[in-house]
């Protein structure tokens, strides 16, 4: 990652409604995603990418204030959704990762008994808030991949999941936690650090090199 592109990253403010990211850009988001690590790769998620106007504008009114102008005019929103784990995905996980079959059968384990530690060690590890925090790596992994592409975006958790999950109508373990808006920032927006420098706290206050 270079540190210039970094540094040029910013939250999008106003998007320009006229300018749409093209297949291959948002290809690289959708790559970008299904290339995101996660602890014992569990990969308990999902990344719903809406570039529909009507179903955008319908997210857009489930969006808090201060984000639904932002949901309507971006060219695409990213909404990112935890999944229940279960054994179903576990064995899912467990046959697509092949460290696991090696581990099978060094340890002599059957499959079923391998599965089952990992549900029972999910749980320990705290179950929802553990899935959470894994997609919260994934949406830092995406943000880190619209830096380098020059694509311009916005976290939000000012959105009301409850409302995107009924729009979205995505199967039952499926759960909305935050989304990104995408696109192409407006010409006037206030935020861009070409207007406005980029704001941190001195280095020495957030980090500490021992």
């Amino acid at each position: 990652m270079n540190l210039n592109d970094l540094k040029a990253r910013y939250s999008i403010k106003k998007f320009d409604p006229d300018k749409k990211l093209s297949k291959e850009q948002i290809d690289l988001l959708i790559d970008t995603f299904h290339l995101c690590p996660s602890s014992i790769n569990i990969q308990a998620w999902k990344m719903v990418v809406v570039g529909d106007n009507i179903l955008k504008n319908k997210i857009a009114e489930a969006g808090k204030r201060s984000n639904r102008q932002n949901i309507e005019d971006c060219s695409h929103v990213l909404i990112f959704m935890r999944r229940k784990i279960d054994m179903h995905h576990i064995n899912s996980v467990i046959e697509t990762t092949p460290i696991f079959g090696k581990m099978i059968e060094k340890m002599n384990l059957t499959k079923s008994k391998l599965a089952t530690f990992f549900w029972f060690n999910a749980k320990i590890w705290g179950g929802k808030s553990w899935v959470t925090h894994q997609l919260y790596l994934a949406i830092g992994f995406i943000l880190a991949a619209c830096a380098q592409n020059k694509i311009g975006a916005l976290p939000m958790e000012g959105i009301f999941t409850k409302k995107i999950d009924k729009i979205l109508k995505e199967p039952s373990h499926f759960k909305t936690v935050a989304a990104i808006a995408v696109g192409y920032p407006h010409i006037d927006d206030i935020n861009n650090p070409s207007k406005l420098q980029k704001a941190r706290l001195p280095k020495e206050l957030v980090t500490k090199l021992i």
